[in-house]
């Protein structure tokens, strides 16, 4: 971005200023010499035309000094200390300039040796007291000190808006607080304040002033350069600016305003919105002294949820799980989060009829979250059996157990792949939604299903998998760089579950909600982003390769049917499905024909009965 005619002015404004103080202070310094002169005994004449002509020079001196050494591009309210030295060598070097072509013209006849040292700091002292009136007006306080930075801190440029970067700088003085990197200029990404300075530092014009830096930096220096976003990016510019740092091996970082340490860019800033927040009265409200069971309480999404309801005021938290490792860290976590919550872990598998009734019996909860599942398609291609005895049967006991407990509310954590199933797993699930919509049809029992896409890190998800490969030196592996998903963070994905259930009251039909997952993100693209978020460049540094697609798998996928509607709700991010057509109830019978031929391990019957279910249940 070009700086405009506008941003023109105040620089002119301010260079003007300087010029005309720098005449006055030589004009004044002369005629002051002259006067205390013309009081003595035996005064010097004053020679004709000499103030004139030496202030005539002196402006041209300071001009000069200004281009050479940029002081005409400090911008006054945000002027500190670097700027402050940078006007003093400004002055000094005016007069270097100036004697010699004053010789040059009058051999210095008549000149008072006083005004080479009046004339300096009077116009040092006009600078000065301009600035630091501009700063006062704009609400900030004093001439303020340099920022300093931590002992062997990294070099690197600062991108961000300009005024952001501003604030930054300004609240980190203010605060005392120390920058974590040498910083060598400002990027600005909205063109403010370009060519200028900012507490002595240049305000370079966007991504093409980035990359020109940093070329200039690496011819002259051979140690690593950082490059450090303040303030909101979307995953467009951090796509940019990652393809400029890898190509020039920097790190992207990011600067915590509040905290000021340099922090590496999370994965959830790949995502194509930004990440929304879940802080909700009504949510804190649902909670309030509440028990609540999670089934999968060890896994990405249980382990969130329990997080979250023991930080909004739940009373008491049962955590159910079959893998004794994750529910022993999701136990020890709550304890040390929230050791005024009370606990329960309890360690069983959902299939497990008596033991779910036994544990619903004694703990009562008001609140259910199943988000127990077994959820990795290929596997469940191969192991079709176990995935109708989890998915399917699994939520069939789990919410019938709910329902004669009498819990009020119970919440399924669903998927994408429910929608046009071409996996098991995604058939599964499908079975599981109605399963879960025929059981809210009951007095009392109120039941929603969320349905959203991949949460990012989730276990086994594709963003680990990427790490790890990116962390051995490669390959990466996708199985097909134009397959699309839709992704959420896990935090976000848990928030958005605790708002939906929120939406559900006793009163309610069995409701289906669909979290806004944003655009879908081309997998190839996710990679390349994440190696480049690694300082490396795809397919040079790091290989990626395309192994096909496994069983199961789709291109795309979507979060609702093509006929079916999304209706508002009054939550920003979540929106309830209304179907085309009403929901067919479930055939009991057919139900429990497959979950016999499932224990059986009769896979083909499996197959055909999980299909045929799945394509009847509305």
């Amino acid at each position: 971005m070009r700086q405009s005619s506008r941003s023109w002015t105040p620089l002119l404004v301010a260079l003007g200023f300087d010029l005309l103080a720098a005449g006055l202070a030589m004009y004044g310094g002369i005629e002051i010499r002259y006067w205390f002169e013309a009081q003595s005994a035996a005064p010097r004449p004053y020679p004709e035309g000499l103030a004139g002509l030496a202030s005539g020079l002196f402006v041209a001196s300071a001009l000069v000094s200004h281009l050479l050494l940029r002081t005409h591009l400090q911008v006054w309210r945000y002027f500190a200390r670097p700027d402050f030295v940078r006007l003093v060598q400004g002055a000094a070097l005016a007069v270097v300039i100036f004697l010699p072509v004053l010789f040059i013209v009058n051999r210095l006849v008549g000149l008072p040796r006083s005004s080479l040292v009046l004339a300096p700091i009077a116009w040092l002292t006009l600078m000065v007291i301009a600035r630091t009136l501009v700063r006062l007006w704009s609400r900030r306080s004093g001439l303020g000190q340099a920022l300093p930075t931590i002992a062997r801190a990294p070099e690197g440029y600062i991108v961000g808006e300009t005024a952001a970067m501003a604030r930054l700088f300004q609240s980190f003085r203010e605060r005392g607080k120390t920058l974590p990197i040498v910083p060598l200029g400002l990027v600005s990404l909205d063109g403010d304040q370009v060519g200028r300075s900012i507490f002595g530092l240049p305000v370079l014009d966007g991504l093409g002033g980035l990359e020109a830096g940093l070329v200039r930096r690496k011819r002259n220096a051979d140690q690593p350069v950082h490059v450090a976003l303040v303030g909101e990016a979307d995953r467009a510019l951090i796509s940019k600016v990652l393809e400029i740092t890898s190509r020039m091996g920097c790190a992207l970082m990011r600067v915590g305003e509040e905290s000021g340490q340099l922090r590496s860019i999370d994965t959830s800033a790949l995502l194509s919105r930004p990440v929304r927040s879940h802080e909700t009265q009504a949510v804190t409200d649902m909670l309030r002294n509440a028990t609540v069971l999670i089934t999968g309480a060890g896994g990405s999404i249980g382990s969130e949820l329990a997080r979250q309801c023991s930080e909004k005021g739940a009373g008491h938290i049962v955590l159910y799980d079959n893998s004794e490792q994750n529910l022993f860290e999701i136990d020890r976590t709550l304890r040390d989060l929230t050791p005024e919550v009370r606990r329960t872990a309890v360690l069983g598998d959902i299939c497990h009829a008596d033991r779910l009734t036994d544990v619903l019996t004694t703990t009562k909860p008001d609140i259910l979250f199943h988000a127990a599942a077994l959820k990795h398609v290929p596997l469940m291609e191969a192991n079709p059996d176990a995935a109708v005895l989890t998915n399917v049967q699994g939520t069939h006991l789990v919410f019938d157990a709910a329902r004669r407990a009498g819990v009020r509310l119970g919440v399924l954590v669903s998927t994408d792949k429910a929608v046009a199933p071409t996996s098991v797993m995604g058939w599964t699930k499908r079975l599981a939604e109605r399963v879960v919509a025929d059981a809210g049809r009951d007095k009392g029992f109120a039941t929603a299903t969320v349905r959203f896409g991949n949460a990012l890190g989730s276990s086994g998800s594709v963003v680990p998998i990427f790490e790890e490969q990116i962390a051995r030196g490669g390959p990466v592996t996708v199985t097909d760089p134009d397959m699309t998903r839709y992704f959420m963070s896990i935090d976000e994905a848990a928030g958005l579950v605790l708002q939906a259930a929120a939406l559900t009251t006793d009163a309610d039909a069995p409701a289906l909600y669909v979290l806004d997952m944003g655009e879908p993100i081309r997998i190839g693209d996710l990679a390349e982003l994440m190696i480049r978020l690694q300082g490396y460049l795809p397919h040079r540094n790091i290989e990626i390769r395309t192994i096909g697609k496994r069983p199961g798998e789709k291109v795309d996928e979507a979060l609702v049917e093509p006929d079916d509607q999304l209706i508002p709700t009054a939550f920003p991010g979540i929106e309830q499905v209304r179907f085309a057509t009403g929901p067919v109830p479930l055939d009991e019978a057919a139900l429990q024909a497959l979950f016999e031929a499932a224990a059986a391990g009769r896979i083909d019957e499996v197959r055909t009965r999980l299909t045929s279910l799945g394509s009847h249940s509305g």
